[in-house]
């Protein structure tokens, strides 16, 4: 390319004082192509991957060609064909990340593009607002917090990409709890006798993720009974006593809303057997810190402030587009044991490079919860969060006074209802319960599936067992519906129009396939 060229290309792309007019109309194109695709109210319009493979995969763009020609290819290949977490119809995740005010932060974020990993150089004003906002959710947990703080270690949390990095942190404090000076020295004990206790069926995989990533074996677990969806206190007890002397417990994990039911454990009871033992308790709370933000329903999350490490997802809760979780410590000094510093740009006071383990560059996304909370503030939050949670007790409700559905957690925890469409002749048969019970799975997967492809709603399915025998065959494994909308766009209407046509697909599928013809149905959608 010719320099004259190569310098009307630099005026064109690259943001300066003198191209602010053509940049702003050009952006201003592309914002209101995310808002226009955030506003829709259909969930995707779907593509079997291939076919969408063949639309995008190319070889390597050589030459180049004008944004406009980039944004209209996106337009119809791209965003045409993605998911909106922010239709009022999309009922599987709470995700919906269509707050303005945190689409404003998320936008300026990237215009800043500022470093954390450092602070008096890369982000002064950054590491402020992040220290700041962490000191926001301390309190909300019920944490101390230390008002005049001297250096990134007085802050006591941290925030990162998302609820399993959160989670691996918190794993890996733990483990220099058990095992000092293991980051530092390497293993000198034996990996085979650690085990971390997590309860059975609701425990979520990025805690056996983070034990094969810290070379403690990902297998090194073991599960304590969960009844009604919670740890078996009982079952807790007895573990750890009669295990003693066979296993180094490094960890108790307990939840505040498990990705599945949203159950809420007993923290004051479990905390009690993880202080007689002298194990980290860690409280995966990236679903229900939620609750915190609500006067009414804040007491729910009972003492969750006895974690000694707690994780959040703001990302999941609170209305803003990915990535920003966190990892909060009761002592904020438990940092130090898996603190790293370079010379070269993190030894400073309040660098967070210091205390950030698997990140190195380190963005402003903090800013994102910043705005979000700044203008919305913590009651009109709390009102927020209970309209979810009245919305999925609604839910409840409607399912309950149908003949043709169940609902596997009676108790609405935060936004969570499992259900299944079961026909109202179908009824258990005691001498063929599996075959009733497999039937009734691939009948759902099978709405769920439908339901996806059709793309005016989405709700979410998987496996677990029916520990209420809300099915009448015990605790067989079931695949339940799952609803789980965090969304303050979604109405009522909009859940009786779910119902309905859950109900409408479940009677066209259940006409469809003959008890006959399970297996052909269930090697269709493997």
């Amino acid at each position: 390319m010719a320099s004259h060229e190569l310098q009307r290309l630099i005026q064109r792309e690259f943001v300066s004082h003198d191209n602010i007019s053509s940049v702003l109309e050009t952006l201003y194109g592309a914002i209101e192509m995310g808002v226009q695709f955030k506003a829709r109210e259909k969930v995707i319009e779907h593509l079997p991957l291939d076919t969408l493979a063949g639309k995008i995969m190319q070889p390597i763009p050589e030459t180049g060609q004008n944004l406009s020609e980039t944004l209209q290819e996106f337009q119809e290949t791209v965003l045409r064909h993605s998911t909106n977490f922010g239709s009022k119809n999309f009922m599987a995740f709470p995700d919906c990340g269509n707050s303005v005010s945190a689409l404003a932060g998320a936008f300026l974020m990237n215009c800043m593009n500022q470093n954390l990993i450092n602070s008096k150089h890369c982000a002064p004003a950054a590491s402020m607002v992040e220290i700041n906002v962490i000191q926001w959710l301390r309190e909300l947990v019920g944490y101390t917090v230390k008002r005049d703080v001297n250096n990134i270690f007085d802050v006591g949390g941290t925030v990162v990409t998302g609820g399993v990095l959160a989670n691996a942190t918190a794993m890996l404090m733990a483990r220099e709890r058990a095992f000092p000076g293991t980051k530092d020295k390497g293993t000198s004990f034996d990996p085979s006798r650690v085990r971390v206790i997590l309860p059975q069926y609701v425990e979520h995989y990025s805690i056996r993720a983070s034990l094969g990533w810290l070379g403690l074996g990902e297998e090194n677990v073991i599960r304590v009974r969960t009844k009604d969806f919670r740890i078996d206190l009982s079952d807790l007890e007895h573990l750890l006593e009669d295990n003693a002397g066979n296993y180094h417990f490094m960890a108790i994990v307990a939840y505040a809303g498990d990705s599945r039911s949203m159950t809420i454990d007993n923290f004051a009871a479990v905390h009690e057997l993880a202080k007689k033992h002298n194990i980290w308790f860690h409280i995966d709370a990236c679903h229900g810190l939620q609750y915190a933000f609500s006067d009414a329903l804040k007491p729910r999350l009972g003492d969750i402030h006895l974690g000694d490490s707690i994780t959040i997802d703001p990302h999941k809760i609170l209305f803003l587009p990915y990535n920003l979780s966190a990892v909060l410590v009761k002592d904020p000094e438990s940092f130090r044991a898996i603190s790293g510093t370079s010379d070269l740009i993190m030894k400073e006071n309040y660098a967070f490079g210091q205390m950030t383990p698997f990140i190195g560059s380190k963005a402003f996304w903090s800013l994102k919860l910043w705005f979000t909370w700044k203008t919305l503030g913590r009651k009109n939050i709390g009102d927020l969060i209970e309209r979810r949670h009245n919305l999925a007790a609604y839910l409840t409700e409607q399912l309950q006074q149908c003949r043709d559905f169940l609902v596997l957690n009676h108790e609405v925890n935060i936004n969570s209802v499992m259900f299944m469409y079961k026909p109202s002749h179908f009824q258990p048969d005691s001498v063929a319960l599996d075959d009733y019970v497999q039937r009734l799975n691939e009948l759902n997967k099978e709405i769920q599936n439908t339901l996806f492809c059709e793309g005016d709603f989405y709700v979410h399915t998987f496996s677990i067992p029916d520990l209420g025998n809300v099915v009448g065959t015990g605790e067989r494994m079931l695949q339940p519906l799952r609803y789980m909308c965090g969304n303050p766009l979604t109405a009522e209407t909009d859940i009786d129009a779910l119902i309905s046509r859950v109900r409408k697909l479940g009677q066209t599928v259940e006409h469809k396939y003959s008890y006959h013809e399970v297996n052909q149905l269930r090697a269709r959608l493997a």
